[in-house]
C-alpha cells in the first residue's frame, strides 16, 4: 500500500477524527472522517495505569467533578467508564482494514516503550502493517519503534523543542 500519492496535491487526514463533527478521538469521529472520504485518520495513544491502550489526547484527566486532572499513567482504566474514551484494540478492529491511519503515541516516559510493544502487538493481532504510520514527538519513542519492528513507516513530529534536542544530538 502507498501511503503518499502522486495523484494528489495533499493526503488529509481526519485529525482525531472530525472533531468539529464528533467528538475526538471517538470511534464516531473516525468513523465519519472514513464517512466524508478522508484519506486516513490520526489518532493519540497511551497507557493507562494498569496497561490498557487507550485512544486519547491529553496526557491528564478529570476523573471527578471536584479533584484535579490526573496523568493517565495513575488512571485505571475501570476509572473511565462512561467516558467515551476507546481503547486502540476496539478502534482497530472496527475500523483498522478501512483507512489509513496514523498512531501518534503520547510521550508518558518509560511507560512509553511498554506502549509501543503492545501497540505493535495489536497490530500485528489485526494483521495492520500496510496501512498505518507510527509517529510521536518523542524521538526515542520511533526509535522504540523501529528497533521491534522496522516494517512500519514512522513520522517524528517536529516542533521548537524537537528542533533544539535534533541539533544538540545531531
Amino acid at each position: 500500500m502507498e501511503i503518499y500519492n502522486h495523484n494528489k496535491k495533499f493526503f488529509v487526514f481526519g485529525h482525531r477524527g472530525v472533531p468539529y463533527l464528533e467528538p475526538e478521538n471517538t470511534l464516531n469521529s473516525f468513523k465519519k472522517a472514513i464517512d466524508l472520504g478522508y484519506d486516513g485518520i490520526e489518532l493519540d495513544i497511551m497507557s493507562t495505569k494498569d496497561g490498557f491502550l487507550i485512544v486519547n489526547h491529553d496526557i491528564a484527566l478529570k476523573i471527578k467533578k471536584n479533584k484535579p486532572e490526573e496523568l493517565v499513567s495513575n488512571i485505571d482504566y475501570k476509572q473511565l467508564k462512561g467516558k467515551n474514551i476507546p481503547l486502540l484494540k476496539d478502534v482497530l478492529s472496527s475500523i483498522g482494514h478501512q483507512t489509513k491511519i496514523n498512531i501518534e503515541i503520547k510521550d508518558q516516559g518509560k511507560t512509553s516503550y511498554m506502549v509501543v510493544k503492545k501497540m505493535l502487538d495489536e497490530l500485528k493481532d489485526f494483521n495492520l502493517i500496510d496501512n498505518i504510520i507510527v509517529s510521536s514527538f518523542n524521538p526515542f519513542i520511533i526509535k522504540k519503534t523501529k528497533e521491534i519492528d522496522d516494517r512500519f513507516p514512522t513520522a517524528w513530529i517536529w516542533e521548537e523543542e524537537n528542533f533544539k534536542f535534533y541539533n544538540f544530538y545531531s
